[in-house]
């Protein structure tokens, strides 16, 4: 008892030592972490914004390919009207047999 008694502020001392010693091993990993952390924030920032420039990029291709399309149909549909519009000509049978024989003549 008289050895604790003479020693008692040492062994405080070196007791607050070692929790104070803990308590800074214990901020430095957590302070790691948060780097790390960060790190991994700001890429994922960078690729979110070159993901929303390619996302930009495919919405204008898509209203200019839209655009297109509608403008395939009307003169799809143009042209399926002049079809059933325009007169067709009546051939004969002779007529026909001649059209093919000629097509399948070879030189």
């Amino acid at each position: 008892m008289k050895t604790i008694k003479r020693y008692w502020k040492v062994i405080t001392a070196v007791a607050i030592g070692l929790f104070m010693l803990i308590i800074s091993v214990f901020k430095l990993s957590s302070k790691r972490k948060l780097e790390k952390t960060e790190e991994k924030l700001k890429d994922n920032n960078a690729e979110i914004n070159k993901l929303k420039g390619k996302i930009e990029r495919v919405t204008e291709e898509k209203e200019a390919v839209k655009k297109k399309a509608t403008a395939n149909k009307k003169k799809v549909a143009d042209l399926e009207t002049k079809k059933k519009n325009t007169p067709r000509k009546k051939r004969t049978t002779a007529q026909s047999k001649q059209n093919i024989i000629n097509k399948t003549k070879r030189k």
